[in-house]
């Protein structure tokens, strides 16, 4: 991680539209983006992915594409809960309309470990409308200044009020 470069930005927001809500979410990237001790965090990694193209015969029909994506090094920011987090293995199934998470195991930026599975459905091919059903489990993820910055406003305030230390097993 050392040696890549982070490079995040504040999407599905229009400045123009939304101006406070793109500044807000600008400034809130901007802090979490200092608590990182490393230059970049690349948003990748190593995989195998196998690819199934199908088509049935004859004129207009659809063709359907299938990925497996089996993960080997590979580091992830959630949308919703951007909490940096390395992947030292498991699959991401890619299906029409759908999402398959399969024992994805996890590693934390500061320490912690735990696993992914579960799937998201995709509500009419959409990337904005998701139906997510995942499973996460964290042990030993710790309290730190970076978690703080990742968890949702204001709901944020009542945990900084309490001011935690340690870390935290979270399922």
């Amino acid at each position: 991680l050392a040696a890549s470069a982070v490079r995040a930005q504040a999407r599905d927001v229009d400045p123009r539209k939304q101006p406070e809500k793109h500044a807000a979410l600008q400034q809130r990237l901007a802090r979490i983006m200092k608590r990182l001790d490393v230059k970049e965090f690349d948003l990748g990694g190593r995989a195998n992915v196998l690819v199934h193209v199908m088509r049935e015969e004859g004129p207009g029909d659809k063709t359907n594409a299938d990925a497996d994506v089996d993960l080997k090094e590979a580091s992830i920011v959630f949308k919703y809960f951007p909490y940096p987090m390395r992947i030292t293995s498991g699959k991401l199934l890619i299906r029409p309309g759908r999402l398959e998470f399969v024992d994805w195991k996890l590693v934390g930026l500061h320490g912690g470990t735990g696993g992914l599975s579960g799937t998201v459905k995709l509500a009419k091919g959409d990337m904005d409308e998701v139906e997510p059903n995942l499973k996460v489990h964290m042990v030993g993820l710790p309290l730190d200044s970076l978690l703080m910055d990742v968890l949702p406003q204001p709901q944020d305030r009542w945990v900084r009020m309490l001011n935690p230390s340690g870390t935290i097993d979270v399922v």
